[in-house]
């Protein structure tokens, strides 16, 4: 958290500080009360939005750039305000709007695109209008990609005024939920809960081989748990666990490697999920708290991944341990700034109390725990720029959730929903196995130029139907497309958990992507695993099989990080090597075609290449007994 006095600069900062405490301010009693409709509810969340991007952009901009934020501000305002006190008869028109109103709605469609313009360049706009230029000129194209002619002022006006496209189902999601999630992170940010992750990290760097690096899987899955943003993960718990790595000698790559996956993590764990999660109980119809709860064995199994990973390294490296002792008495008074605003919002959420009561009170559990010990309480300027950064940061969110509709409604409106499916299949020539294979490389391409929202909503409507089709679940359909959305934050080109990790880790960027790559390959399984082995889902068809499959799945995992770490209890031979891959595609090709023989050659092979290597790391310490 920034210093108040290094971000109330101008006048501009006080105007964006009254507006993001304004937008909170109503947002946190829109959840005890209903103050205005659904829709004209999504149209305040937007000008606020709106209102603070182009405010932001003004304070960061100069020349030309400057000017034009100021007008956005000024269409963004008139837009959302024309349709505030005309929201009645807007609802009523639809589809026959007159000139005032296709130039109103013209307008916010304008505001959408460059906002998110601003924030996450031109790849997310320029798909968007992809799909608005396929709505007017369909009837145009050929074969399957042909479709109905739509009036152009139909298509204006359901995209914006008409109360539809824009303020679709992902924005009333951000109005709704996402934003107070995104506020209540960085009130736990600000209350100094970052304080107990420093502690656990010398705990385990004192004591363990590899401990910096375990702190900082450890770490960053806390702090996932309650942010769901990569790269804010990264950001927070970086600086510290990053240094202590390479300190200890850990490569600067690999270091930069372990925290951006174990950060990237953050969006797959429980119970916040980040905001992926919440459109996709929308999508679905799915309880966010079923979400959440499916959630905890995959996102157990791609920390365990990523943990095995930093072990075996760091044995392979022989690096130190570290002589930063905890201080016990700070571990012990600052856990519970973490650990009660979690406990509380994870117990609402059992108690199955709607996400907008959970959040809310949730938020007003952390300010109070937050104001209770006096060397961490923050002071009253820190607690407003929490709650304006928090603010901010849901604007960036709200507005690629009103872009989304851009792209959402043509897909219904045309039929191309239905028809990009059909076109899977084809490819796939009816492999379940092979449509995953597609659906993957979709999302991590998708995710190479955008949010993960969008991404996800994207490959959710051009894949999950067809997955259903082939016998996935709902769930297990919406959720392999949510995974891979996720994970593209670790793969290059882009990849931007690791490129701030390599920034911090003052690594090469494309050698730290490809390394996170692999230190999160489990999370590259996993999803596959989901579909393949039901129980990680909690959709076991027995108890036994589903325990079989477990223990198998730790296996795999176990057996292809000792591969591509060149260690397993100790160092393991080029032929060893070459057994722990064909042990994990043995078991790998069980789950895909469920052949007994397999199970049973994977888990033998298994089972001897592990007291293989425990013999040879106890004859190597009865010879060196200083080795631990």
């Amino acid at each position: 958290m920034a210093e108040p006095q290094e971000l109330f600069k101008s006048p501009l900062d006080y105007v964006i500080a009254v507006v993001g405490l304004a937008m909170v301010a109503y947002q946190m009693l829109s959840t005890q009360m209903t103050l205005v409709s659904p829709a004209e509810h999504q149209n305040i969340h937007l000008a606020f939005s709106l209102a603070l991007i182009f405010l932001v952009s003004v304070r960061s901009t100069r020349g030309w750039m400057r000017i034009s934020a100021y007008i956005m501000l000024v269409l963004s305002l008139v837009g959302t305000i024309y349709v505030f006190f005309n929201f009645e008869e807007l609802e009523n028109i639809f589809d026959y709007p007159n000139t005032l109103q296709l130039i109103i709605g013209i307008a916010i469609i304008v505001v959408v695109l460059e906002s998110t313009r601003r924030l996450y360049g031109l790849v997310l706009p320029i798909l968007a209008l992809i799909f608005v230029a396929y709505a007017f000129l369909g009837n145009f194209l050929p074969g399957p990609f042909h479709s109905a002619y739509l009036n152009p002022a139909t298509i204006i006006s359901r995209l914006s005024i008409g109360i539809s496209g824009i303020y679709g189902i992902t924005l009333g999601i951000s109005a709704n939920y996402i934003f107070l999630f995104i506020v209540f992170g960085s009130l736990l940010q600000a209350s100094g809960a970052t304080n107990f992750f420093h502690q656990i990290g010398k705990v385990l760097g004192s004591r363990i081989k590899g401990g910096p690096a375990l702190s900082a899987v450890f770490c960053s899955m806390l702090m996932g748990m309650v942010t769901g943003g990569p790269t804010a993960n990264v950001a927070i718990v970086g600086p510290f666990t990053i240094p202590l790595m390479k300190r200890i000698g850990y490569k600067p790559y690999q270091a930069a490697a372990i925290e951006a996956a174990a950060s990237t993590g953050g969006s797959l764990m429980p119970p916040v999920l980040g905001a992926v999660a919440f459109v996709m109980a929308g999508f679905t119809g799915i309880p966010y708290g079923r979400i959440a709860l499916v959630a905890i064995i995959p996102a157990m199994l791609y920390y365990f991944s990523i943990g095995l990973y930093a072990q075996f390294q760091a044995m392979k490296l022989n690096v130190l341990t570290v002589d930063e002792k905890p201080d016990k008495r700070e571990m012990l008074l600052s856990g519970p700034i973490f650990f009660i605003p979690l406990l509380s919002l994870t117990a609402f959420l059992v108690m199955e109390k709607t996400l907008m009561f959970a959040i809310f009170w949730t938020c007003v559990i952390t300010f109070v725990v937050g104001n209770i010990r006096p060397s961490t309480r923050p002071s009253l300027k820190q607690w407003m720029i929490a709650f304006v950064e928090g603010a901010i940061g849901g604007a960036q969110i709200a507005v690629v959730c009103a872009l989304i509709g851009l792209i959402v409604l043509p897909t219904t409106m045309t039929g191309i929903g239905i028809k990009l499916p059909a076109v899977v299949e084809m490819w796939s020539f009816g492999s379940l196995t092979l449509a995953l294979i597609i659906t993957m490389f979709v999302s991590l391409i998708l995710g190479t130029g955008l949010p993960t929202t969008p991404t996800y909503v994207l490959v959710a409507i051009i894949t999950a139907p067809i997955l259903q089709k082939m016998g996935c679940t709902l769930l297990q359909s919406h959720f392999f497309a949510f995974y891979f959305a996720c994970m593209a934050f670790l793969t290059p080109p882009e990849a931007m958990a690791a490129l701030v990790a390599s920034k911090l880790a003052d690594a090469p960027f494309m050698r730290t992507g490809w390394e996170s790559c692999l230190v999160g390959l489990g999370g590259f399984l996993v999803p596959f695993l989901g579909i393949w082995a039901p129980v990680i889902m909690l959709e076991p068809q027995s108890l036994s099989g589903g325990i079989v499959d477990l223990i198998l799945v730790v296996a795999l995992l176990i057996a292809i990080q000792a591969a591509i770490c060149d260690y397993y209890f100790a160092a393991v031979t080029k032929v060893e090597r070459i057994s722990l891959g064909a042990t994990a595609l043995a078991i790998l090709l069980f789950f895909v075609w469920r052949e007994p023989l397999f199970a049973v050659a994977g888990g033998a092979a298994f089972a001897f290449l592990t007291l293989l290597s425990v013999k040879k790391r106890l004859a190597t310490q009865q010879a060196a007994p200083g080795i631990a």
